[in-house]
């Protein structure tokens, strides 16, 4: 789809005419094929000669700036090349952000080892520049770029030899399909290494904290995220990658600890046990997230199918009884203060499509839970056993040397 964007009475700046957003148009004309894009284009010129506008195809910009009459060869040059089956020569902020990119590989800072990946992540900077409140305290569009680009491509594996992680991933598979097993292709890999390169291929990762107050517009409130990264700025660009800035330039949690200062300074404060700051709400990697605030939770159906038992059961009684009482006050004070209560409560509220809005409700809910979690206790001595007596089953079925034959009878 070509698009030709007019900003009448609009200062020619390249914060409008390179925005692919219409929003800030004062017209916007929509062309099917190229023959009647040429044509709009001439017969907006006699209206709109001097005045900010923009021609696209789809995403990619032909020409902008004041309208033009000469512009016309620009846009002829354009449907020349992608007829004969040529890319186009990318535009000025491409070429120059490309540059950055390479720049920053070779550097280390980043690893990029597919060109659509970082094409789009060319056009997003750019994008974001123009567009994102996120930015708008940036100096250049090029400090934008660089921190998209270290959000995006964050460098883990291979970091010390320079390998793009993609490459280590992809020696790792050639030696699985080459005989080796799965769990030992990292360490002959890095045996080759050694050998090959005199190189670390497996940066030693460090754990870092990051941790929260009570402000609700942090991720999170109270207790901290851990990550695990080659060094500081890579766990920075790690936790960037799942919670942007808020302010520009600031990272959106409390403090940043390495492990060391996070054993000897933070833990001893949360030594009682205050579920409400002793708690690691995620885990973050190069490779992604995971929950351990979600971990040891009851099954939801077994959930929702105690719930409605212990609520009938409440519901019929004549009055009130302490047991009622007493259990939701349980639930009032942890859905305050313990982090993994509140997560449960929540997801137990989108299973069930209900929110729990009643003292009897918020009873219900905490002696169903008891229930189940005692069942699961009750559970682990059974599988322990299960599991045992299927190895003993299996250790007789195993086949025995047979006693040598007694030749001397």
């Amino acid at each position: 789809m070509y698009k030709i964007y007019i900003y009448e009475d609009t200062p020619c700046r390249e914060e409008y005419y390179r925005n692919p957003s219409s929003d800030i148009a004062t017209e916007t004309h929509l062309y099917n094929t190229a023959e009647k894009m040429q044509q709009g284009w001439t017969e907006l010129l006699g209206k709109y000669e001097g005045e900010t506008y923009g021609v696209w195809d789809d995403d990619t910009l032909i020409i902008g700036g004041a309208f033009d009459p000469d512009d016309i060869s620009y846009i002829e040059e354009y449907l020349k090349e992608l007829e004969q089956g040529r890319e186009p020569e990318p535009d000025e902020i491409t070429m120059r952000l490309s540059h950055l990119a390479g720049m920053m590989e070779s550097r280390g800072e980043i690893t990029c080892s597919e060109w659509d990946d970082m094409s789009k992540a060319i056009k997003d900077a750019e994008n974001a520049y123009y567009n994102d409140v996120r930015f708008t305290t940036a100096s250049s569009l090029e400090e934008v770029a660089e921190r998209i680009f270290k959000e995006r491509f964050p460098v883990s594996l291979g970091k010390t030899a320079g390998i793009p992680n993609t490459s280590i991933k992809k020696a790792e598979q050639i030696l699985v399909d080459n005989g080796i097993e799965q769990d030992e292709a990292a360490t002959v890999l890095q045996a080759l290494g050694y050998a090959l390169l005199d190189k670390e291929l497996y940066p030693k990762m460090e754990t870092f904290y990051f941790t929260y107050g009570t402000d609700k517009n942090f991720p999170f409130q109270g207790g901290w995220t851990e990550i695990h990264a080659a060094d500081r700025n890579q766990a920075v660009a790690l936790f960037r990658r799942e919670h942007p800035d808020r302010s520009p330039g600031l990272v959106n949690c409390s403090s940043i600890y390495t492990e060391k200062q996070f054993q000897d300074k933070v833990l001893p404060l949360y030594k009682d046990g205050d579920a409400f700051w002793s708690v690691c709400h995620e885990r973050i990697t190069p490779e992604g997230v995971t929950y351990p605030i979600k971990e040891n939770r009851p099954d939801m159906d077994m959930l929702l199918k105690e719930f409605n038992a212990a609520y009938d059961r409440l519901y019929n009684n004549a009055f009130i009884t302490s047991e009622e009482t007493s259990a939701s006050n349980v639930f009032d004070n942890k859905i305050k203060l313990d982090p993994w209560y509140k997560s449960l409560v929540s997801d137990f509220s989108k299973a069930r499509q209900d929110f729990i809005s009643s003292d009897r409700e918020a009873a219900a809910f905490e002696l169903a839970l008891q229930t189940c979690l005692q069942r699961q206790e009750q559970r682990k001595p059974d599988l322990e056993s299960q599991m045992k007596a299927a190895g003993e089953r299996a250790g007789a079925q195993q086949p025995t040397t047979p006693a040598k034959n007694d030749l001397t009878k």
